[in-house]
């Protein structure tokens, strides 16, 4: 993948099994149901599966000409009446569409104010020496520089002159860093590949930021954080008016980054900024943290290093937004980093005591949704982002579980909000342009070399449908079934416009 240019995008079973094995999962009190209405007269039903059938059976053709598996399912959100099907109950890889799952656990288990934490502590000494500056949290998506230097500004004005070593304390996370399946493309150093770990920064990634010098001459480099990253080689200012031809090439060093850096960059050139995922995240806050502490002319006389924050004293802390806001980077613009953060942090039952996991996550979303009496037959989850070849779903189970949060009154609308609106926002901006001013289309988009999906609702004024279409096995023409896909739904939208209008 080539080097992009610009800022970083933004950034439960019921079973004594169970409990044994993990301890109660603590969810937040749901809200009540959103009241019914009587369910939709049969033959109105029925009438609509007919006139959606051709459509249907376009979108089988479509697949069936590439070899592929399409699961299909479209439900009215209130009754559960099935308009649309076609291998409803068929397991495929749902992409980027299982972020509807994470996001709705997340929900359900954390609740839509949860709010994560990261904290400073040590022991303030007279004259203003800390001998050892340890930082702990619990899985922030959100952590950045900015809430470092807010953090350390707060205990420079208690006193704070110089630190010792910095200690980062990651125990809230187990040491697997990199999600499930990641590991099937190991040599992408894109931040949509980023690892993760309980206290992360910047969505695990550095920046290289590199500045024209004069023409001949080497531009100025600067990364941050600082000394996370040794460089090598720089690149040459060139003549005006040239496009940057910039090369990076990364590598793991231990716990840190090799970079090597080439190519040119135009004298007339603004600010180019790059945004690479790192290989180990334990240290990299650590980093974050004693750049911080020198800019804020904080002396640092130790070391960078992994220990406990355990039985020191709290001198300051960060809370982060609440996570019905951070859902919105995960839902409209697919952020595979704050999707294995969220997800990752269900595996930690509040009062357990043990480090978050991604089987734990899995085992606790599975335990959710058998709580809820949805059929988890074929389902596969192994990690929250959908990224790469690790998930399996079915239609019916995903149109399932988006009545489910329809019908939460807590969930429904921080579930609503976070999806992505046809021809408006996210990753559906440029698709149902015609639906704009309606904005009937909210749903997640998902798309891999070999997977094109689209899941979410068609809304009207007194009748919603959950709609989920799951198309696997494509490789190669992955993207080019999103007009495919659009055309079924949009075939959706004049249903759910007839049904409305004849109300």
């Amino acid at each position: 993948m080539g080097i992009r240019y610009g800022f970083r995008a933004g950034r439960w079973r019921r079973s004594l099994l169970w409990l044994v094995a993990f301890g109660p999962v603590a969810l937040a009190t749901p809200g009540p149901l959103i009241a019914s209405p009587q369910p939709s007269n049969p033959s109105a039903a029925l009438a609509a599966q007919k006139r959606l059938a051709p459509a249907v059976k376009r979108l089988v053709h479509a697949v069936r000409a590439k070899n592929g598996k399409l699961s299909l399912a479209v439900r009215e959100t209130e009754t559960g009446t099935l308009w649309a099907g076609h291998q409803t109950n068929l397991p495929v890889n749902p992409a980027s569409n299982v972020k509807i799952l994470t996001a709705w656990a997340a929900l359900r288990i954390l609740g839509p104010g949860h709010r994560y934490l990261t904290s400073l502590h040590g022991q303030l000494a007279e004259g203003g020496h800390v001998s050892r500056l340890a930082i702990v949290g619990d899985g922030d998506p959100d952590l950045e520089m900015r809430h470092l230097y807010e953090m350390v500004a707060r205990v420079k004005r208690a006193g704070l002159r110089s630190v010792g070593d910095i200690v980062v304390d990651q125990s809230g996370f187990d040491g697997q860093h990199v999600p499930p399946a990641f590991g099937q493309q190991p040599d992408e150093w894109a931040s949509f590949r980023a690892p993760v770990a309980a206290v992360s920064l910047a969505g695990n990634t550095v920046m290289f930021e590199m500045r024209p010098g004069a023409v001949g001459r080497p531009g100025h480099l600067v990364v941050v954080p600082r000394g996370f990253v040794t460089v090598t080689g720089l690149a040459q200012t060139s003549a005006a008016s040239k496009r940057p031809a910039l090369r990076l090439k990364l590598k793991a060093d231990g716990r840190r980054v090799k970079a090597t850096l080439g190519g040119t960059l135009p004298v007339d050139a603004t600010v180019v900024r790059i945004w690479r995922r790192v290989a180990d995240p334990t240290l990299l806050v650590g980093y974050g943290l004693r750049t911080v502490c020198e800019d804020l002319g904080i002396e640092v006389k130790g070391k960078v290093k992994t220990g406990s924050a355990a039985g020191a004293k709290e001198l300051s802390r960060h809370r982060s937004r609440p996570l019905a806001r951070l859902l919105h980077a995960m839902g409209k613009y697919s952020n595979n980093f704050y999707a294995e953060m969220v997800f990752k942090r269900l595996g930690a039952p509040i009062g357990d005591g043990k480090p978050a996991s991604f089987e734990r996550a899995a085992v606790a979303v599975r335990g959710l949704l058998e709580q809820a009496k949805l059929d988890t037959a074929g389902l596969r989850l192994k990690n929250g982002s959908g990224l790469f070849d690790a998930n399996r779903i079915s239609a019916s189970l995903m149109t399932a579980v988006l009545r489910e949060a329809w019908r939460d009154g807590r969930v429904r609308p921080e579930l609503m909000s976070q999806l992505a609106i046809g021809g408006t926002d996210g990753t559906l901006q440029s698709r149902f342009k015609g639906l704009r001013e309606s904005r009937m289309v909210r749903a997640k988009t998902g798309t891999l070399a070999q997977v094109s999906a689209l899941s979410g609702y068609v809304t009207g004024e007194r009748r919603t449908l959950a709609f989920s279409v799951l198309i696997d096995d494509v490789r190669g023409h992955a993207a080019a079934f999103r007009q495919d896909i659009d055309a079924f739904v949009r075939a959706v939208a004049v249903e759910a416009d007839r049904a409305r209008a004849k109300r």
